[in-house]
């Protein structure tokens, strides 16, 4: 855990206390038990194995839809279904106490490497449905690019967000 000097002076703590408070925290750090290290991370792959999967989901939940509907109907269901897998691991990310910048980076390659291969793959497949049964057929690189972009916004968002409360 990190401490934010700045706001530790704005309640009025001194130099001497905020020092004090630190050394405790790295105390408290390097007693850390082993398990709770192997706990943590575990949570966090399980966090990503989550994102992963949900994304997953959600394309495949809106697979539907996009076979019945028109182009601009599709791209503003696929833009609301990137708003939305983001969301939802930003909330479980948010959870985890302990992210340090390599786990960002990790985020940040994960998020749309996932909206674009769960995109893809079930685009192209809802548009093989699609041409069997004379529906809509839609580019799936151009949703997949949309479905990457929306999702990435809210994540952009808490990292600016994230970085101003430092």
């Amino acid at each position: 855990m990190k401490l934010n000097k700045h706001k530790l002076k704005i309640k009025g703590w001194t130099e001497k206390e905020i020092e004090d408070a630190e050394k405790i925290l790295i105390k408290s750090e390097e007693r850390r038990h082993p398990k709770l290290i192997l706990l943590e991370k575990f949570s966090y792959w399980l966090l990503f194995g989550l994102i992963i999967l949900f994304g997953l989901i959600t394309a495949w939940i809106i697979q539907p839809i996009l076979i019945l509907t028109s182009n601009i109907i599709s791209i503003i269901v696929v833009a609301i279904a990137g708003l939305l897998f983001s969301g939802v691991s930003i909330v479980l990310l948010r959870n985890i106490e302990r992210l340090e910048f390599k786990h960002h980076v990790t985020i940040s390659v994960i998020i749309p490497l996932t909206a674009i291969i769960s995109s893809v793959f079930l685009i192209n497949t809802m548009n093989i449905v699609a041409e069997r049964t004379d529906l809509y057929t839609h580019n799936a690189y151009l949703l997949g690019m949309i479905f990457v972009v929306f999702s990435f916004i809210p994540y952009a968002v808490y990292l600016i967000l994230e970085k101003r409360k430092k």
